[in-house]
């Protein structure tokens, strides 16, 4: 779940909206008609936890979990709904609407960048074509 703004403002040190928008580089606009007790966009949450990870990062996840079920990647992400996990690993939105709380997502290297997990290494294989090394794209006007 999303962190309020009153406990983002709370977290940072913050008293006012402007300096929250500043620390988030969102216009101060941004801001209006919002109540400090709702929570956070999504958007605002991943800019948030970029930039101060220690205070906007979720620790609920335990050391060995590896955190690629759907449910913690949500938790990690500060995210409230199927589509923006869906846009973030670049999936189809029926296919991670399909999955369960605590089923695995696939594997991927978008999906391992993001958790920053090492790439498996893979047997280089060697090429057929001597020249392939020589080889280079040609830029034409």
């Amino acid at each position: 779940m999303n962190p309020t703004i009153a406990d983002a403002k709370k977290a940072l040190g913050f008293s006012r909206n402007a300096q929250l928008a500043r620390f988030l580089g969102v216009a101060r606009q941004s801001f209006t008609g919002r109540s400090d007790d709702e929570p956070m966009p999504d958007g605002w949450c991943w800019r948030a936890a970029r930039r101060r990870p220690e205070l906007f990062t979720p620790s609920t996840a335990p050391a060995d979990d590896l955190g690629t079920t759907k449910g913690a990647v949500m938790r990690r992400f500060f995210l409230t709904n199927d589509t923006s996990l869906a846009v973030l690993l670049q999936l189809p939105r029926e296919h991670v609407e399909a999955l369960g709380d605590g089923d695995q997502l696939p594997d991927s290297p978008h999906l391992r960048a993001l958790l920053s997990q090492p790439a498996p290494v893979a047997a280089e294989q060697g090429s057929d074509d001597p020249d392939a090394s020589r080889i280079v794209p040609v830029e034409s006007a």
